[in-house]
């Protein structure tokens, strides 16, 4: 919030949503977006917009080429990807904290809590506690958009049902003055639409080494499927993770819608398959996509070009000003930087 309001150039609306897009022969010319608390409804002119919403809210309104779900193994050429597609995604989660309290600290779980048995932890481990757990994942089988609220339902019941679990089983004795003090009551989201654009990061370019001469970002995090149903999989492994040999290249053209011309994406609603999004999801990596999103669509203003053009005729001029700000770019006089360090830590 401070970073936010001592730019001079930044207007912040809180509370304040995008609900829909003015889109004329593939060019947005604005959006409109609502605040309740206030009652104000806005409409925003611009010459670009950054689709950060996760779910590719502006992109779906401007009427941009999106996908879903999870391609066959022959779409791509993935090893990792399954014989027949599917609409299905990552689950959600939700987490808690807990705490010691020093003295005793009795739960009595709601009736709607879900009832957990140890052979539904075969392979979740419960004998920490102080975080939650990225486990307590549910609803991948569904519509991870409009089944939110059922979603949400499903894993509070979860994760009261996991401590009920670890406070009354009688089978961590440790757990007695141990207490629950914070709770989610937003589901942290994985994967729902991704916007399509002119190249689609796949398993190969991530396990691969692909060398892209538009490459603006990095990342590092495992290919870390998970299966849809989470926790309603109990005899399933909660997530295979396939570490890339090295820190990975994302490519400006992935950033950048191939079907609306002045749209850019940043966050886990890049171009990109299931199997790639299992790596490049996750938040620092989608951080420094943001940054270079946000640095492609201030050359894009200034040269009054389009994002493909910066891919065509700036690429250089993006790159630089990528690396003045200590980004680590492939080949580049920067070796360890910013950006390597996040992408290998994520």
């Amino acid at each position: 919030y401070d970073k936010v309001m001592s730019e001079t150039n930044l207007t912040l609306l809180l509370d304040t949503t995008l609900c829909a897009a003015e889109t004329v022969d593939g060019t947005i010319h604005a959006v409109i977006a609502r605040c309740d608390r206030t009652e104000h409804i806005y409409r925003i002119e611009a010459k670009l917009f950054i689709d950060c919403t996760g779910d590719s809210r502006l992109a779906l309104e401007a009427g941009a080429e999106m996908r879903r779900g999870r391609e066959a193994r022959s779409e791509f050429n993935e090893s990792l990807a399954r014989d027949q597609a599917d609409a299905q995604t990552l689950g959600s989660s939700i987490l808690f904290t807990a705490r010691d309290y020093g003295k005793p600290v009795p739960f009595a779980a709601p009736p709607w809590a879900r009832l957990v048995t140890k052979d539904q932890l075969q392979f979740r481990s419960v004998r920490s506690w102080e975080y939650g757990y990225w486990w307590i994942e549910w609803g991948g089988q569904l519509d991870t958009i409009r089944d939110n609220e059922r979603i949400r339902f499903e894993l509070l019941a979860i994760a009261l049902g996991v401590w009920d679990y670890i406070k009354n089983s009688g089978e961590i004795k440790t757990s007695a003055n141990w207490g629950i003090d914070w709770i989610g009551m937003v589901p942290g989201k994985r994967e729902s639409r991704r916007i399509v654009g002119d190249h689609f990061l796949t398993e190969r370019d991530l396990t691969g080494a692909a060398n892209f001469e538009d490459a603006v970002a990095m990342g590092g995090w495992p290919l870390d499927d998970h299966p849809p149903s989470g926790f309603d999989r109990p005899e399933e492994k909660p997530a295979t993770q396939i570490r890339p040999a090295a820190p990975y290249q994302i490519p400006l053209r992935a950033l950048y819608s191939r079907s609306i011309r002045n749209l850019m994406m940043a966050g886990r609603n890049i171009s990109a398959t299931h199997i790639a999004l299992s790596s490049s999801r996750v938040m620092r990596t989608c951080a420094v996509i943001g940054q270079a999103a946000g640095t492609a669509a201030a050359i894009a203003v200034r040269r009054r070009i389009s994002p493909r053009d910066v891919h065509r005729e700036r690429l250089a001029e993006l790159q630089e000003a990528l690396m003045e700000d200590d980004c680590w770019l492939p080949g580049r006089r920067r070796t360890i930087g910013a950006m390597t360090r996040s992408a290998a830590l994520a």
